[in-house]
């Protein structure tokens, strides 16, 4: 008999993106990395057993006591480590005596989880009134800096761990490489990170079908336990490749910063023109790795799938704009992305990858669904919301490549009134779709060749069916252009030296 013990870190997000200083974030993502890892491990002390750890990612713990007392210490000091450590984040823990089969304990222990979730703990952060505050972070000032600046509780905790870069290693090269992070050419100003313009990028990528293979094998604790680490491992390999593919040289910054890479979970901040070729990197190798090996013979097992795969939500921000609400928006862009995919996945078939992205060009704050609704349609049949881009053929859509190889059209083409006259069109549509329709046949009509087969097939439409359905009861059909998406990436990739 034992004790199943599950601890879920809560706050991640906030603690990560208070604040827009890139070594604030720097620091808070290392010590996030940390907290399932090391601190655990620390919490546990010399009873610690690595067999014995189920989860420890993305902020998520679960692991197999022994013994009462054991557990009993590990559920008092733990949160009082982690809030100590990271003030501001909190923890909700639970336990289950493992009397009977593993697959009820867990689930037992997750609805206990999900119920703990619910009670909110006091923070050690808060402060009596008439206290200084830092005009950051909104904080008491608690902690003085070697200039003998003072800095709030969460702050000094963030840069204890600035220069930690184990999370960096992880996402560059991989835990067990020899190669090590040059900290010197890591990005701690965000001016390190943008490049020909002011554009940057929050990544999120998820995976897919986890919990139809969590079901599958959650009769077997140690298949299970044995997934989570192969699944980890495999997010991790693909992260390298994606950043091996970016083509760093020697001695140039690196272009992203990592942000959380554990489980099935990715988020990076990257550079804007590097974004989608990195998140295509990243869900590509994602299905390769997890197809491979052992990780792959449990995935078939469990589903018959020959891998796993991924979506991507892609926000692109100026740097200015809020991190916090950039990556709100990047995880709506990867559920978008994963309500569509879902929507085509054949009995017994894979969910298939895919990412969408949005370009914010105005101050509002609001969800992915109000900006469609008021920046991406026209009408209420016409949008401009082509995503997702798939990273296979499927009819109906762009792949990712195709994306791409728009953008390289526009690129090559010199004269740049056929990029005002689609963006001149974008704008009619919004006001008169007859008179837009007039400006196109005018564009035909002025430019010949390569010039003109591109801005047929960027203000061409394609139906596709919506999720609602009108009053008889009918799927309603909506027409979609790619020209508003293919133009934002393109002012992304393609703009000229900043001042």
């Amino acid at each position: 008999m034992g004790y199943l013990y599950g601890a879920s870190v809560q706050g991640i997000q906030n603690f990560i993106f208070q604040t827009n200083e890139l070594k604030d974030i720097v620091g808070a993502s290392e010590l996030v990395a940390q907290i399932c890892t090391q601190l655990f491990r620390e919490t546990v002390g010399a009873p610690y057993r690595d067999e014995a750890l189920i989860i420890g990612a993305a902020g998520n713990v679960r692991y197999y006591f022994d013994d009462l007392e054991t557990c009993a210490k590990t559920v008092r000091d733990f949160p009082r480590r982690v809030m100590i450590e990271a003030p501001g984040i909190t923890i909700s823990q639970a336990v289950v005596e493992m009397t009977g089969d593993f697959p009820d304990s867990i689930n037992e222990l997750e609805e206990k989880l999900r119920s703990q979730r619910n009670q909110p703990q006091p923070s050690l952060t808060l402060g009596a009134l008439g206290m200084k505050r830092s005009n950051k972070t909104g904080l008491p000032l608690v902690a003085s800096e070697g200039s003998g600046k003072c800095v709030d509780m969460t702050t000094a905790a963030k840069r204890r761990y600035i220069h930690a870069l184990s999370l960096a290693k992880k996402s560059f090269y991989g835990t067990d490489s020899d190669k090590k992070v040059d900290a010197d050419r890591y990005p701690y100003d965000i001016a390190k990170l943008t490049d020909r313009n002011d554009w940057i990028a929050i990544v999120h990528a998820d995976g897919n079908s986890l919990g139809q293979i969590v079901q599958s094998i959650g009769g077997d604790m140690e298949q299970y336990r044995r997934f989570s680490q192969l699944l980890d491992e495999a997010t991790e390999r693909a992260a390298n490749a994606a950043f091996e593919k970016l083509g760093v040289r020697e001695g140039d910054s690196y272009p992203l910063r990592p942000v959380v890479l554990g489980g099935d979970d990715m988020t990076v901040i990257i550079r804007g023109s590097l974004a989608i070729a990195y998140a295509q990197e990243f869900i590509r190798q994602f299905e390769y790795h997890t197809g491979q090996g052992e990780l792959g013979e449990i995935v078939h097992g469990a589903t018959g799938l020959p891998y796993l795969t991924a979506c991507a939500g892609v926000a692109f921000i100026k740097s200015s704009y809020p991190f916090h609400y950039g990556y709100k928006l990047a995880e709506e862009l990867c559920s978008a992305a994963k309500k569509d995919a879902k929507s085509h996945v054949a009995d017994g078939g894979s969910i298939p990858s895919c990412l969408m992205f949005h370009k914010v060009e105005d101050s509002y704050v609001e969800s992915y669904a109000d900006i469609v609704e008021r920046v991406l349609m026209p009408t209420d049949a016409l949008s401009f919301a082509f995503g997702p881009y798939y990273l296979a053929e499927r009819t109906g859509y762009f792949t990712i490549d195709e994306l791409l190889s728009y953008c390289d059209k526009l690129q090559k083409i010199d004269d740049e009134g056929v990029k005002s006259g689609l963006r001149q069109w974008l704008t009619h549509m919004h006001r008169s779709v007859d008179f837009a329709s007039q400006h196109l046949d005018r564009m035909k009509s002025v430019y010949s060749g390569a010039s003109s087969k591109l801005v047929t097939e960027l203000c061409t439409a394609k139906c596709r069916q919506r999720e609602e359905t009108d009053d008889k009861g009918e799927p309603r059909m909506e027409t979609v252009y790619p020209a508003f998406d293919v133009l934002s990436l393109y002012s992304i990739m393609n703009v000229v030296t900043k001042d």
